[in-house]
C-alpha cells in the first residue's frame, strides 16, 4: 500500500506535478513547506487539503514520505537544517529529485534511519502543471542504496514511470548528458529563430520544428551516423560563409554560433576517426590533443602548449606525482579525464620533504618506464608528462619562501618528519603555479598530505579544485607504494600486518551501529600490530577534517597507521563510518565472503 501522508518541501512547478501524481497514486498529500508564501497558497489552493507550513522542520514531522522538490543550491543547507532540527527518524522515506546529486547528499537523513533515494524524471516543465498524465512513461533516474531501491521504483512506478537504476557516481554523468539535450538543444534552437528573423523568415517554427525533431530523433538513435550538414562533410568554405554573414549581419550572434560549430566538430571528431580532425579542429580554433603522452620540460613550453586550451576555457587536470609510477599513479591519471579535458602529470623528486637525504638519494626514479606505462593508458593517457628539472622549480636552489599550513602537520606522519609537509605545501604549490592546473588529484592513502593541501588552497584563494581518489591496494591488501619495490618478500609479509589492522578496526565498526565505538576499533587494530613486526610510529584515530585525535563514539573517524618493516616505512588509512572505504579495505584484506559477512 502506498504511504498516506506526504509532506512536499518546495512547491514549485516539479514539485506540484509530482505531489498531484502522487495523490492520484493514493498518497495522502498532508503537508507543503518551503518556497515564497504564494507559492505555498497556490500549492494548497490546486490539491485542497493540504496543510501549510511555514517550517520545514514541523512539515516533515508530519509526514511519512517527503519529496524534497526544491533547486539543487538549496538542497545541500535543507537538509542539513532538518537534521540538526533532529526531524528525520527511521519511519521516514526521504526523496529527493534533482537530476544532480545522487542519495548520499540525503546521508544526514540516512544516518538518523530514513530511507533514502533520488529520483528524477527527464522532464522539461517549464511552468505549472497539474496533469499527472504528463509523467506516465517518463523515464526517472533513481539512485540509491541497494537496501533503499525497492521503495525508490515503487514509488517512481506509482507516479506512472520508468524507473532506471544509475550509480552514485555515474549520476553527475546522467545530469550532464539531460543538460545537453535539453539546454544545449534549446540555446540553439533560440540562436536558430534569431537568424531566421534575421533572414526575413516570420515564421521560424514552419522551419524548424519538423527539422529538429527529425535531428534529434536520428541523434539519439544511430549517434554520429544521425549527425548531418557541412560541419560532418568538412565543408569550410560553407561554415565559413555562415561566419562572415552573421559577424556582418547578427554580430552578438556570432559567438553563439562559433560555440555550436566547436561543439559539433569536437563532437564528430570524437566519434568519426573518417574525418579529417586536425583540418576542422584548426577551423574553429580548437586545441588538438597529442595521441601520444608528450614529454615537456619547462614552464614556457607547457605553457605555450596548454593555452590553446585555456583560452577554450578547458579545464586543466593535474597529476603530481615523484614518478616511481604504479597502479595507484595510473588509476589517478584514468580518474583524471572524468575531472577536466587536458590531463598534466608531473614527474618531480621534490628535494625538500626528505628529512633525510639518504631517503632522497634512495628514492626509485624510472622515468622511461614511467612515460611507458602513461603511454600505455590509450585513451586514458595523458596528453603531456611535466619532467622539470631542479633548476625550473627551484630556480634559485634551496627556496628562501615556505608554505607551511599550522596544525594539520603537527600530528601524525608530521611530528615524526619534521619540514616534510612544509616540503610538500611548497612543491604542490609551485606545481599549481607552474601548469596552471584547474583541479588536481591526490591519493587517499597520503590522507595527511591532502587535508595539508586542501587546507592551503582554502587560505591562499587558489583556483583549484582538489579531487581525492580512494586507496589502491594490491590483491593482499597492501596499499600502493613506490616504497613497496624496496620490500623483500618475508619483508612484504610483515607489512601487511598494517591493512590488516585497519581491517579488523574496520569489521569492528561494522558491528556498532550507533557510530564508531573509537577505543574499541584502535585497541582490536593494535592487538594485530602488537603481534606483528613492524616497528610502529604511531596508531591514531583523529577528525577526518581537523586531524585531531577523538574518542568515544563518533560518527566518521580517519584511523591512520604508519611504521617500518626494516628499512621501509609504510603508512596506511580507513575511513570508519564511510562504508564505501570500508568495503574496498575489507574486501582486500579477507575477500567477498568476509565483507558478505560484516
Amino acid at each position: 500500500m502506498p504511504l498516506k501522508r506526504v509532506a512536499v518541501i518546495g512547491p514549485g512547478r516539479l514539485g506540484t506535478l509530482v505531489a498531484v501524481g502522487l495523490r492520484r497514486a493514493g498518497y495522502r498529500i498532508a503537508a507543503v513547506a518551503g518556497g515564497t508564501d504564494m507559492s505555498r497558497q497556490m500549492f494548497a489552493d490546486t490539491l485542497g487539503g493540504v496543510h501549510t507550513y511555514a517550517n520545514v522542520a514541523d512539515a516533515v514531522a508530519s509526514a511519512e514520505l517527503v519529496v524534497l522538490a526544491v533547486p539543487d543550491r538549496a538542497l545541500e543547507p535543507l537538509v542539513r537544517e532538518l537534521a540538526l532540527a533532529d526531524v528525520f527518524g527511521g519511519a521516514h522515506q526521504v526523496v529527493h529529485l534533482s537530476g544532480s546529486y545522487g542519495s548520499d547528499i540525503l546521508a544526514l537523513a540516512a544516518h538518523a534511519g530514513a530511507q533514502v533515494a533520488a529520483c528524477h524524471p527527464a522532464l522539461s516543465v517549464p511552468q505549472i502543471v497539474t496533469d499527472p498524465d504528463v509523467l506516465v512513461n517518463a523515464a526517472w533516474a533513481v539512485t540509491a542504496d541497494p537496501a533503499d531501491q525497492a521503495f525508490a521504483i515503487a514509488l517512481v512506478e506509482d507516479l506512472g514511470g520508468n524507473p532506471f537504476v544509475v550509480a552514485e557516481d555515474r549520476r553527475v554523468l546522467y545530469h550532464a548528458a539531460l543538460t545537453l539535450a535539453s539546454n544545449a538543444t534549446a540555446a540553439a534552437l533560440v540562436t536558430a529563430r534569431r537568424l531566421l528573423h534575421a533572414a526575413g523568415v516570420d515564421t521560424p517554427e514552419m522551419f524548424l520544428t519538423d527539422l529538429a525533431i527529425a535531428s534529434v530523433r536520428h541523434a539519439v538513435r544511430d549517434g554520429v551516423a544521425g549527425v548531418s550538414g557541412p560541419v560532418v562533410r568538412g565543408d569550410l568554405g560553407t561554415l565559413q560563409r555562415h561566419k562572415d554573414a552573421i559577424r556582418l549581419d547578427v554580430a552578438d550572434v556570432a559567438p553563439a554560433y562559433d560555440a555550436f560549430t566547436a561543439a559539433t566538430v569536437q563532437t564528430v571528431v570524437a566519434a568519426n576517426p573518417g574525418v579529417d580532425a586536425a583540418l576542422l579542429l584548426a577551423h574553429v580554433g580548437a586545441p588538438v590533443r597529442p595521441t601520444q603522452p608528450q614529454i615537456v620540460t619547462t614552464r614556457s613550453e607547457l605553457f605555450a602548449l596548454l593555452g590553446p586550451f585555456k583560452r577554450a576555457a578547458q579545464k586543466v587536470v593535474l597529476v603530481p606525482t615523484m614518478g616511481a609510477l604504479h597502479d595507484g599513479h595510473l588509476a589517478l591519471v584514468r580518474q583524471a579525464r572524468r575531472h577536466g579535458d587536458v590531463v598534466v602529470v608531473s614527474i618531480f623528486v621534490n628535494p625538500t620533504q626528505f628529512d633525510n637525504p639518504a631517503y632522497l638519494d634512495a628514492y626509485p626514479r624510472t622515468v622511461d618506464e614511467d612515460v611507458q606505462k602513461l603511454a600505455g593508458l590509450g585513451p586514458d593517457a595523458p596528453s603531456f608528462v611535466f619532467i622539470p628539472d631542479g633548476n625550473e622549480v627551484y630556480p634559485s636552489g634551496a627556496p628562501r619562501t615556505s608554505v607551511t599550513v599550522a596544525g594539520l602537520t603537527d600530528t601524525l606522519c608530521g611530528a615524526h618528519r619534521p619540514g616534510h609537509f612544509a616540503g610538500v605545501a611548497t612543491v604542490v604549490t609551485k606545481l599549481f603555479s607552474l601548469t596552471g592546473c584547474d583541479v588536481a588529484l591526490f591519493g587517499q592513502k597520503d590522507f595527511q598530505q591532502t587535508a595539508v593541501i586542501r587546507q592551503l588552497v582554502h587560505d591562499l584563494n587558489l583556483p583549484v579544485s582538489v579531487i581525492v581518489a580512494p586507496t589502491v591496494r594490491d590483491a593482499d591488501g597492501l596499499a600502493l607504494s613506490s616504497r613497496n619495490v624496496r620490500l623483500s618478500a618475508s619483508a612484504r609479509s610483515q607489512a601487511l600486518a598494517l591493512p590488516r589492522a585497519l581491517a579488523v578496526a574496520a569489521t569492528t565498526a561494522r558491528s556498532h551501529r550507533d557510530g564508531v565505538p573509537v577505543d574499541v576499533c584502535l585497541s582490536a587494530a593494535k592487538a594485530v600490530l602488537d603481534a606483528s613486526a613492524v616497528a610502529l610510529d604511531y596508531l591514531s584515530a583523529v577528525d577526518p577534517v581537523t586531524l585531531e585525535p577523538v574518542t568515544g563514539s563518533q560518527k566518521r573517524v580517519l584511523l591512520a597507521v604508519a611504521g617500518h618493516v626494516g628499512a621501509v616505512r609504510l603508512i596506511d588509512n580507513v575511513v570508519l563510518g564511510d562504508t564505501s572505504d570500508e568495503n574496498r579495505l575489507i574486501e582486500a584484506v579477507f575477500g567477498d565472503s568476509q565483507q558478505r559477512g560484516t
